[in-house]
């Protein structure tokens, strides 16, 4: 593991920024998540694009934007083909990113597909450690031999289209519904837990219902079984949930959120896979993408 230093700056000034940044460092990363998205509240350019030369190397590790670059006006436009020609390696997380970025940079061979860094941590989901947590905070019997689903879903995002009560009353005598976000009258929990008790919980329910991108990204470690509701985009395209679950063939298992979500054929089989006791594994994904996050730390060695 690499020493840290004691400095650091938490600003959205990008002027304090350039400040603290000048001639520090040998290389910058700049990731991951959604770094590169327009239509936030730090508007263009934001310090994530580096913006300025730095003397030092440049790079991106699995950037997401989730945006069309052609909001930018024509001044901006040049900017960001000039932020972008100046990285020596640019990793995006997403396809929709890469086709937004290959639009703007002549330099295509320095543009790659990385995975989430979620994947790279190597997290152990202690399985046990959540059943105790699962009897501790939402007092799940196992006699009852109901099945337990995890649910992160912000029913207040979508003008409350029921889903949660629909849920919880249609399958009531099979399956107990919990709570790993917000907090909802229908729902048992949403105890104060810290990060690693939320991934043993994870690990330890038999699906996850989720319209979180991490919540799917930490389903997939765990090998849970899980479901993703589309919270934000009108079309697969700009969808960062279904962008992972083509990764892992698993888009069988995602929906847009509305009236109908309830009676989904989709949803219906993944809530069949749950109660019948699914076997999911996904090693062979994360392998893959360890791998090539070794190959990503050559490539800097290399710059």
């Amino acid at each position: 593991m690499l020493p840290l230093s004691k400095d650091k700056l938490v600003s959205d000034d990008l002027s304090e920024f350039q400040d603290f940044i000048q001639g520090k460092y040998d290389i910058i990363i700049a990731g991951s998540d959604e770094i590169w998205r327009l239509d936030g509240f730090r508007g263009f350019p934001t310090p994530y694009f580096l913006p300025d030369s730095y003397n030092c190397i440049k790079v991106s590790y699995a950037a997401s934007s989730r945006n069309s670059f052609s909001i930018l006006n024509k001044v901006d436009k040049d900017k960001l083909i000039n932020y972008l020609d100046d990285f020596s390696y640019i990793g995006v997380r997403d396809n929709k990113t890469l086709n937004e970025i290959n639009k703007y940079t002549s330099l295509k061979n320095k543009v790659y597909l990385n995975s989430d860094p979620t994947f790279v941590y190597d997290f152990k989901p202690n399985k046990k450690n959540g059943i105790k947590l699962l009897k501790k905070y939402y007092k799940i019997n196992y006699d009852e031999k109901k099945k337990v689903i995890g649910v992160m879903y912000r029913e207040s995002l979508f003008s409350n289209n029921g889903f949660i009560n629909h849920l919880t009353n249609s399958f009531k005598n099979d399956i107990i519904f919990i709570s790993l976000y917000d907090w909802n009258i229908k729902l048992r929990g949403a105890p104060a837990i810290n990060p690693f008790e939320w991934i043993d919980l994870i690990a330890a329910v038999d699906g996850i219902i989720s319209m979180y991108f991490h919540g799917i990204c930490l389903s997939i470690i765990a090998g849970t079984p899980f479901f993703g509701i589309e919270p934000v985009a009108n079309n697969t395209e700009n969808s960062k949930i279904y962008d992972i679950l083509e990764k892992v063939d698993k888009t069988d298992y995602y929906a847009f959120n509305d009236k109908t979500l309830i009676q989904n054929n989709s949803f219906l089989n993944f809530i069949d896979e749950v109660i019948n006791c699914a076997n999911w594994n996904f090693d062979w994904k994360i392998n893959q993408i360890r791998d090539e996050f070794d190959l990503f730390v050559n490539t800097l060695k290399e710059l």
